[in-house]
């Protein structure tokens, strides 16, 4: 089965204040790796996932780009910031960035340099 594993660690002038590692286990990995040219809208990705069955998840990119799930006119919008990752697992302290089911992402990138994403979904999508 695949798994995800993710850390935190929080580090000061006075030491390390906490280091965690989870591991996360589900019946299905999902990966997207894309390019997305400069100044492209609505680059269309197709990928079905069931929201209460997603158990962690990661969208990162390396240039700034607008995620839209479902059309694009959007179920739900994200502004993805370049290099900073959007981390999600069924422990986190805020809700799951989808307020409904994924059949599709729209990608933006208004930048002039292509973006390369990069999205992982761990999910029990047999359930």
């Amino acid at each position: 089965m695949p798994t995800h594993t993710l850390g935190v660690s929080y580090k000061t002038a006075e030491g390390t204040i906490t280091s965690t590692t989870d591991s996360y286990t589900a019946d299905a990995e999902y990966v997207i790796d894309e390019t997305i040219a400069a100044s492209t809208t609505n680059k269309e990705i197709d990928l079905a996932l069931t929201k209460a069955n997603i158990k962690s998840m990661v969208m990162y990119s390396d240039q700034a780009v607008v995620i839209k799930t479902n059309s694009t006119v959007a179920s739900d919008t994200i502004s993805l910031a370049a290099k900073v990752q959007l981390v999600w697992n069924t422990d986190s302290q805020f809700s799951i960035p989808f307020g409904g089911n994924v059949t599709k992402f729209f990608i933006t990138n208004a930048g002039g340099v292509a973006a390369n994403i990069k999205f992982r979904f761990l999910a029990n999508q047999a359930v």
